[in-house]
């Protein structure tokens, strides 16, 4: 979960910034503005999305990596890198044009076994079955601040696996991430 926590301390600085660019300019920073259904002025910036990765096909050549503590094992481009979490409770993927010391862009894997998967608290999103897991896919949405992820979720060993790929504002992951969630194996 370090490399999780850091993408998102990174994110958050980042986008901290932006909401201030955003707050002060309005739609003249790129943030939408009008009327809320409530009435109340409405400055959100629309998700920024990324140049987008080259997408392979899994083939004999991508990499195996494993994350035996959280049951998970899945296969890559055997450009990209991968690294298991400190906590061993996830993978975290990233591209050839993106240094893992930067922490931005990926496709991250993550079991959080002590929380349990509650639908209802996900807002929006699309079914999505992966893995044989039912869950949900939420893409980017305009909010005070821009998501800069997709965010997949499910049930998993009685807590939540949640699955996250940058889409920007840089560079944009999810042509790579259904490919890799096809090489996806995890055992209960």
């Amino acid at each position: 979960m370090v490399v999780t926590r850091q993408l998102l301390v990174a994110v958050t600085g980042a986008l901290v910034v932006l909401a201030g660019c955003a707050g002060a300019g309005g739609a003249a920073a790129g943030g939408r503005t009008g009327q809320t259904p409530s009435g109340a002025r409405d400055n959100r910036i629309p998700p920024l999305r990324g140049r987008p990765v080259a997408a392979h096909t899994p083939g004999p050549n991508w990499r195996e990596a494993t994350a035996p503590e959280a049951g998970i094992e899945l296969r890559h481009p055997p450009d990209w890198q991968a690294l298991r979490t400190a906590d061993g409770a996830g993978l975290a993927l990233y591209p050839p044009s993106a240094p893992a010391d930067r922490g931005f862009a990926l496709i991250a894997v993550d079991v959080a076994p002590d929380v349990p998967f509650d639908r209802a608290a996900v807002q929006g999103g699309r079914p999505y079955r992966f893995a044989g897991l039912d869950g949900v896919w939420q893409d980017p949405a305009g909010f005070a601040v821009p998501t800069e992820a997709v965010t997949i979720q499910a049930p998993y060993r009685g807590g939540t696996i949640t699955i996250t790929a940058t889409t920007g504002p840089v560079v944009d992951v999810t042509p790579q991430l259904e490919a890799i969630l096809q090489t996806l194996r995890l055992s209960p």
